[in-house]
């Protein structure tokens, strides 16, 4: 797989990811968005995994237009 990362990524996932719990949110499906995590990090600094959740479109949900959404109701604990 072929990413082109955008200069100083790295430096930004860095210092969010010591002070957040960073979470990668895609409406593409889960297996392709866990392999752009795991090329990111792979080709990261020190092999550093910067992302505590990974969620795709399994994840979300379909409004009334039929449109699909990232429903945050996901990381609710009712």
């Amino acid at each position: 797989m072929y990413l082109q990362y955008r200069p100083g990524m790295y430096q930004f996932l860095e210092k969010l990811a010591d002070k957040f719990e960073l979470v990668l949110f895609n409406t593409a499906s889960l297996a392709f968005t866990e392999a752009i995590v795991a090329q990111i990090k792979e080709d990261a600094p020190n092999n550093r995994n910067y992302f505590s959740y990974v969620l795709g479109k399994e994840h979300c949900s379909v409004d009334e237009n039929n449109q699909e959404i990232k429903n945050l109701a996901f990381f609710t604990n009712d």
